[in-house]
């Protein structure tokens, strides 16, 4: 438990330090503020240990290249998700290739 406590933490912490999110050409109907909102949702049901909706939020965010935070978050949850959040958490190879290449930026 006081690992999950201080991965927890880690990851929060790294995620309010970022620089904030990044816009995708290929999704430029996709606001700034609509960005930062959804993030900010996400990381709202992570804190909550709403682990299935913080999942599904950032993967979204991290599919549509949105934010290399919401690709690493969710990268760790694909990891660490059996052992830290209660059941895995699916994602193609393709999609966890994808978020690699957001979170590197």
């Amino acid at each position: 438990m006081m690992i999950k406590k201080m991965l927890t933490t880690f990851m929060l912490a790294s995620a309010i330090g970022a620089a904030g999110p990044m816009a995708s050409p290929a999704h430029a109907q996709d606001s700034q503020s609509d960005v930062k909102e959804a993030f900010a949702q996400a990381m709202d049901a992570y804190q909550q240990g709403q682990w299935a909706a913080a999942y599904q939020r950032l993967a979204a965010l991290a599919d549509r290249n949105h934010h290399a935070d919401a690709a690493r978050i969710a990268l760790f949850m694909h990891r660490f998700g059996p052992d830290l959040y209660g059941g895995a958490r699916a994602a193609t190879k393709a999609q966890r290739d994808h978020w690699l290449r957001i979170a590197s930026q």
